[in-house]
């Protein structure tokens, strides 16, 4: 599932990997909108992408394509090398609309009716933050930033976690959306020189909190996952070691929960977000194919667990499971099964493999 909005999911099928000079060839891909309510085909298409990423908003689904470096040496690689091409499809009917080629990378949010990314300026090595109109992919303003790890929208404001003014620590920038310039920063964290990012973000309200998952996970052993907590005024209230990703489930966070420096998630654990004291924890929901996905979600007052092929709905006060569905489909490869909850309705995706297609399964009621 690449991504989802206006009541319809968008699915790849891509060939098997094909690699030139380090960089994925362009291939065809096929990209088809289903309907979540009824699973009805609305419109498939065909483009020519490799390694391809999106986000979606209730009017189109952008799709990130990596394009082929132009260098021969791996090794030697130019920054203007790294180009993408971004390519924007109506939800409706499929239309496609306007195409825009950049040097971006993975960080990209539509909301707002812009489209937000994350890129190399000019060509050079330093990143800059593009906005561009979501209708027309117009280019509305370039801000060069140190990094930006992730960009999160909360109560009208787009937030980015970077390194933009402190190497030594990275900082919450709230980003005035006219010029694209940092207009107010939080410290959110200060441990690493770099490599962490944020993975969920969220403002919670009465008092007023934010709470925030971050991670360091790109070497095996030296993992870090922790949650941070703020307090209205952008002082340190609690953090939480080994415990990742989140949902805001029945005035509680229900979060991926992880062993010291281990890669993968094992369990969930539930927390009050006043106190970050743990309320319970269920290391028996273990993930260990290495999925990134977050499979947890709120649906109808319960929290939503994937254990095998298994969904479980849990009450978010025990952790006791309330229902148990078998899905009825295998897990074959890494990152092959995805869940996601959708208008009510949850979605089960699972890859292709050498004796079966790719499946998409709802459940509901």
């Amino acid at each position: 599932m690449l991504a989802s909005g206006a009541g319809r999911v968008a699915l790849a099928t891509i060939p098997k990997p094909r690699m030139d000079h380090g960089e994925w060839a362009l291939q065809p891909v096929r990209l088809t909108a289903i309907n979540v309510k009824t699973g009805d085909v609305v419109w498939r298409k065909v483009i020519s992408g490799g390694n391809l990423t999106a986000v979606a908003d209730d009017s189109r689904v952008y799709v990130r394509i990596q394009l082929p470096t132009t260098s021969n040496d791996t090794f030697a690689v130019k920054p203007e090398d790294f180009k993408f091409e971004i390519v924007s499809f109506r939800w409706s009917d499929g239309t496609m609309g306007w195409r825009k080629t950049d040097s971006s990378s993975s960080t990209m949010l539509a909301w707002n009716n812009r489209l937000y990314y994350e890129a190399l300026d000019g060509g050079t090595t330093k990143n800059a933050l593009v906005a561009v109109d979501a209708a027309t992919g117009q280019e509305l303003w370039r801000s060069a930033r140190r990094a930006a790890y992730g960009l999160f929208p909360a109560h009208g404001v787009l937030y980015a976690y970077d390194d933009s003014r402190d190497p030594d620590g990275e900082f919450l920038s709230a980003i005035d959306l006219a010029s694209g310039r940092t207009a107010e920063s939080l410290r959110i964290y200060r441990l690493f020189r770099s490599a962490t990012h944020l993975s969920a973000l969220q403002w919670l309200p009465g008092p007023m909190r934010l709470v925030a998952a971050i991670e360091q996970n790109w070497t095996p052993g030296t993992n870090v996952y922790q949650i941070r907590a703020l307090d209205a005024a952008g002082n340190p209230a609690w953090d939480l070691q080994n415990a990742g990703r989140f949902q805001v489930v029945g005035k509680l966070l229900i979060c991926q929960n992880y062993l010291p420096q281990h890669e993968y998630p094992n369990g969930i654990v539930a927390l009050d977000p006043a106190t970050g004291h743990v309320l319970w924890r269920r290391t028996d929901l273990a993930d260990y194919y290495g999925g990134t996905d977050n499979d947890l979600g709120e649906w109808h007052g319960q929290a939503v667990a994937l254990q095998g092929r298994n969904l479980q709905g849990l009450d978010p006060r025990t952790g006791k499971a309330v229902w148990t569905v078998n899905t009825k489909l295998s897990r074959v490869a890494v990152e092959s099964f995805q869940v996601r909850i959708i208008g009510g309705i949850i979605l089960v995706a699972t890859g292709a493999s050498a004796n079966r297609p790719a499946q998409l399964r709802a459940f509901g009621r």
